[in-house]
């Protein structure tokens, strides 16, 4: 592994703690987006990398995180997360094809979109609940 890459906000952080523990590059992601910053991507080409995030619940910041790496040119060498919500590790490492190591799993609830509370009462899901 060459370097580590965390999704902002939460995981980035923790990414870059693993990152300097091990004496590796740090990079991120940026949210909504998970884009790459641009002025990092053609260091990454050709560099194993592993996603750190915080915690993993859907799996949508660490895989949109490895779609950008992806096209980047890195490969994906593992995931690790100090939290993984149900299933996450087991979905996340089937769709990347790569181990996903965590420290503590927690039963969560996802709901469908006709299920969810906030898409129920019109709330933006772009915004945090107020």
């Amino acid at each position: 592994m060459e370097a580590v890459c965390g999704p902002l906000v939460g995981g980035a952080f923790v990414a870059q703690a693993v990152a300097a523990s091990l004496d590796l590059t740090f990079t991120w992601s940026t949210w909504p987006s998970y884009a790459l910053p641009p002025s990092l991507v053609p260091s990454l080409r050709g560099r194993r990398v592993a996603i750190v995030d915080d915690a993993v619940n859907a799996g949508s910041a660490v895989l949109s995180t490895a779609t950008a790496l992806t096209a980047a040119g890195a490969t994906i060498a593992a995931v690790g997360t100090l939290l993984a919500l149900n299933d996450a590790s087991a979905r996340v490492g089937a769709a990347l094809g790569v181990p996903v190591e965590h420290l503590a799993t927690l039963p969560a609830t996802l709901w469908p979109a006709a299920a969810c509370p906030r898409c129920a009462a019109g709330a933006p899901l772009d915004q945090p609940p107020a």
